[in-house]
């Protein structure tokens, strides 16, 4: 008589997990979003004026002021975890240009594009029914944010080929990068060349975007300790370099 058998049944494999997230991505994303809340609410002063409502900042007439604008400059940190993102996309979808640069642009267009036709309407709909003329001027405070879709979509559209000069080249890339964002300041602040800040916004936010890629690599080769310590420090030196960050006039 044999045995009654004790083996258990197998049961049916699960989906396989996805990657583990990267709790310091997390914490960048995290704190990012709390400084600019913060920032917008407590140093954006709303003036009236005749033509309508306009935005102001203390730190155009407070004393030494100046100095949060290195500390509390989050605009780097964005991109860079933008960057960061855009590889791990890249990767998933296998290296896929046309697929990344069109998933990208549909999932940033769509709400962005939404949001301006709403306020546009609104502020149609008051100035042509109710003849509150000003409030053209104040949609387009809510809308002006708005900028930094504008370069990202521009990063975005670039990202392929950023992607793969990182592949080809490396670190060469984001030290060309840190190169030309340092000429621009010498232009700035040096010369007082005032209209080549408009240049650092896209040398500067295309250099923090390739430092998320390049951390984003590193941390899969070296362990995330590592990718961490490198996102923080070039995070904070994108925070010296970024073009709305304030300079001391000595």
């Amino acid at each position: 008589m044999n045995a009654p058998s004790t083996q258990l049944p197998v049961r049916a494999a699960g989906p396989a997990a996805g990657p583990a997230r990267d709790e310091f991505i997390d914490l960048c994303r995290a704190v990012s979003l709390l400084v600019v809340v913060l920032w917008h609410w407590v140093f954006t002063i709303v003036v009236w004026r005749a033509s309508g409502p306009s935005a102001d900042s203390p730190l155009g007439f407070t004393r030494n002021l100046w100095i949060l604008t290195w500390v509390l400059q989050v605009m780097p940190v964005f991109f860079f975890v933008g960057g960061y993102a855009h590889m791990q996309l890249w990767s998933k979808l296998g290296g896929s240009g046309v697929s990344f640069v069109v998933g990208r642009m549909r999932r940033l267009l769509v709400p962005s594009l939404t949001l301006l036709a709403v306020w546009v309407a609104i502020a149609a709909v008051a100035e042509g029914v109710f003849h509150a003329y000003w409030f053209g001027r104040a949609a387009l405070l809510i809308v002006s944010p708005l900028w930094f879709i504008a370069v990202y979509l521009a990063l975005v559209l670039l990202a392929p080929l950023a992607i793969r000069l990182h592949q080809r080249f490396g670190p060469l890339v984001v030290v060309v990068l840190a190169g030309l964002a340092a000429l621009v300041d010498v232009l700035r602040f040096g010369q007082h060349v005032a209209w080549a800040a408009l240049i650092n916004l896209l040398v500067v936010w295309a250099l923090c975007h390739q430092l998320g890629s390049s951390t984003a690599r590193w941390s899969t080769a070296t362990g995330s300790w590592r990718g961490a310590l490198c996102g923080a420090a070039c995070s904070a030196w994108s925070a010296w370099c970024s073009p709305t960050s304030t300079r001391r006039q000595w």
